[in-house]
């Protein structure tokens, strides 16, 4: 594990939507389909504005017989047909006949350029008999402002003369002409790596390297198979696959999103949900406000605590093999001082994969070490975000117990949340300090090149290094009594959590603005020990030879002789997962 001081200066959106449409009633279903047909017919009106006929009278079509009222009829009735109706109505308007007078006999292939003439007409609205007109007048009654319908249109009625051509497509699932599933392959030989936050948070989703780019992956792809598909294809399918080039984010709310986006869809209940959200979120962000303006003393800390997203070593853009390898994941835990211009120093706590994962025992270490640092700070306050597997679960609560009641530790030690969506914090500056000195040096080499960067990434860094893991475990009791809080205790809930030395129960909010709730949640049996620390892990979680292998031979050619050793010496595990594109909670 490393420590780096430093002084201080948010997939579930289309989800919700499809579950709120499941719950909806038949009536309810009909009178959404009508409202989206209306506002899908007002946009089409409103990009499609009548054009009063300019037809002068030298035209020798029966131009002259519409007046303005009839064409505004005209267009007020196309305009509200469906679009299979329209294309039927608009094929009736259209007669192909075939050329009466040639001017250009053939083209260089000895065939006639033209084959077809058209002849354009509507029915009267009055006289109810079809006149003549000419292309011009048609296309401005419709609010047409160029003929490519048209065009489009006579091809497809050429193509098939049998109608077709009129018939509606959108909506239905479409066939693939071509085999995606080399593109696929293609796709996962860049690594997408999962990120450091729990699939709940970015469902299913992958990510690549910020500094790789579509172009760059579909060239690769046609230098292997040439003229195999387009870009467009090749990007659609990596949008399938649920890939993506940006990088995660947990600053969006997707319950605050889904009422924006669908706001005609929300009901009563649905809305009053919404309504305690923002409260919430509201509370939670004044408490956080509160905090970051208290008066600093010697005494008390206040962090927010946050998982840097994914980090790859090496770090080498310009290296087209380095997309190709996976590479070792590391993780960043910052603890960032909340009061702007503060005086005390931040905390980045970093380690790597082969060194150990990220269960919640390894950001719990994380959290006592920056304790443990602070030997002199008597009550430790955390804002974090509502991450269950990271920050609320009973593992991390368990440790803090025993943390709490150990001779050296402080006497208090509380942990605020952040509501869901509303995760802002202090955090996320000294995250994007780090990115954008990354981008800048270019090159990473090894893990002593990333801590220099992080160093460097703001003034008056001080680097630590420690590798040392402890074996915490869940002490939380199981019970089934009823009457008993602990039966239907809800993690999800609790908003603040508090441990006091000399307790072996904590205390905790599920509302800012309520008093404090004691709960005794430690097995009778564990007890005695909760005073101890657990015994260190004796071995280093390593990484998969065939893994380190393939960055010796891909990318380690590339540094220089001094960067080397820290590969050669990286520890191997055949039983650990490969945390690139592997979950382990």
């Amino acid at each position: 594990m490393v420590i780096v001081e430093t002084h201080c200066n948010t997939g579930h959106r289309n989800q919700e939507i499809t579950l709120r449409k499941r719950r909806m009633s038949s009536n309810e279903k009909y009178t959404r389909q009508v409202k989206i047909k209306e506002a899908q017919n007002k946009k089409q009106i409103d990009k499609h504005p009548i054009i009063l006929k300019t037809c002068d009278g030298k035209c020798k079509k029966q131009c002259p017989l519409l007046s303005d009222e009839h064409q505004k009829e005209i267009w007020l009735k196309y305009w509200k047909l469906s679009y299979s109706d329209r294309r039927k109505y608009l094929s009736k308007c259209v007669t192909l006949v075939p050329v009466k007078r040639r001017r250009v006999s053939t083209n260089d292939n000895n065939s006639f350029k033209k084959n077809k003439s058209r002849l354009y007409s509507l029915t009267h609205p009055e006289l109810k008999v079809e006149i003549s007109i000419c292309k011009k007048t048609l296309l401005q009654t419709l609010g047409y402002t160029n003929d490519s319908v048209i065009t489009e249109l006579v091809v497809a009625m050429e193509r098939d003369s049998c109608g077709q051509y009129v018939t509606e497509n959108r909506g239905r699932s479409r066939v693939d002409i071509i085999d995606r599933d080399i593109i696929i392959k293609h796709i996962e030989l860049y690594h997408p790596c999962v990120s450091h936050y729990r699939r709940h948070n970015a469902p299913n989703a992958r990510y690549l390297p910020r500094e790789l780019t579509i172009k760059d992956m579909f060239n690769d792809f046609s230098s292997k198979f040439p003229k195999y598909c387009d870009i467009e294809t090749y990007r659609t399918t990596l949008k399938r696959q649920n890939i993506s080039l940006n990088q995660p984010k947990a600053d969006d709310c997707e319950d605050c999103l889904n009422f924006v986006a669908d706001p005609d869809n929300v009901n009563q209940a649905t809305n009053s949900v919404l309504e305690l959200h923002k409260i919430k979120a509201n509370k939670a962000n004044a408490e956080y406000k509160k905090d970051s303006q208290e008066e600093e003393n010697y005494e008390t800390r206040y962090y927010s605590m946050d998982l840097q997203k994914v980090i790859l070593l090496p770090y080498l853009p310009n290296i087209k093999a380095s997309y190709f390898t996976s590479r070792l994941v590391v993780f960043n835990e910052t603890f960032a001082t909340i009061k702007k211009g503060s005086l005390f120093t931040s905390y980045c706590v970093l380690w790597h994969e082969a060194i150990n994962g990220r269960k919640a025992e390894n950001i719990t270490d994380s959290i006592l070490k920056v304790i443990g640092k602070e030997r002199d700070v008597i009550k430790f306050v955390f804002w974090a975000d509502n991450c269950t597997a990271q920050n609320k679960n009973w593992t991390l609560y368990s440790s803090l117990v025993t943390a709490v009641n150990q001779t050296f530790g402080p006497n208090e030690i509380i942990i605020k949340y952040l509501t869901k969506g509303h995760t802002h914090m202090s955090a996320d500056g000294i995250h994007g300090n780090i990115e954008s000195k990354i981008r800048r040096k270019d090159k990473v080499f090894d893990f002593d090149d990333l801590i220099d960067n992080i160093t460097e990434c703001r003034a008056k860094v001080q680097v630590l290094k420690l590798e040392t893991f402890y074996q915490w475990k869940s002490k939380k009791k199981t019970t089934k009594k009823a009457g008993d809080p602990l039966t239907h205790f809800k993690l999800t809930n609790i908003v603040m959590v508090r441990f006091v030395k000399g307790s072996f129960s904590f205390e905790y909010k599920t509302d800012f603005d309520e008093d404090l709730t004691e709960l005794h949640f430690i097995q009778k049996s564990a007890l005695k020990n909760m005073v101890n620390y657990p015994d260190n892990q004796k071995s280093q979680r390593g990484i998969k030879m065939s893994k380190k292998k393939e960055i010796i031979k891909a990318l380690v050619p590339f540094m220089p002789d001094n960067r080397k050793l820290f590969w050669q010496t990286l520890p191997e595990s055949e039983n650990s997962l490969d945390l690139i594109n592997e979950e382990e909670y």
